[in-house]
């Protein structure tokens, strides 16, 4: 394999160069995770509006689907999460608060708040 250039036998610089490598790279996924954690704080002390077409009687018509939240979340943050990232079960069908989890990385999801308003005509 060394022959063929598949492999290099380990030597101390080639060990220490790994080694290196490593270390850079823990030190950068521990960066991601702070940057991850303080967005996430970010975006749970927020509150997303997103208007809706409403009855006579405040009736919601449509409901508020995952990619009407994430477009909110998208357009107020200046970030560009897909709508997949929502975790909805089912459209939001009544006007107020709610609350609505989304994945902001690997691993990491935030809760943040949701408020449904009637559109003004």
């Amino acid at each position: 394999m060394i022959p063929k250039g598949f492999a290099r036998a380990a030597t101390v610089e080639i060990q220490a160069k790994l080694a290196k490598e490593h270390k850079e790279a823990e030190v950068k996924k521990l960066k991601d995770i702070q940057k991850l954690e303080s967005l996430k704080l970010d975006i749970e002390m927020r509150t997303f509006t997103i208007p809706v077409k409403v009855g006579n009687k405040g009736q919601v018509f449509s409901g508020v689907h995952d990619k009407d939240v994430i477009e909110a979340v998208n357009k107020k943050m200046g970030l560009n999460l897909d709508r997949h990232a929502v975790e909805l079960p089912k459209p939001i069908k009544e006007l107020g608060e709610h609350k609505v989890k989304i994945k902001i990385g690997p691993g990491m999801s935030a809760g943040i708040n949701i408020k449904i308003d009637p559109l003004n005509p």
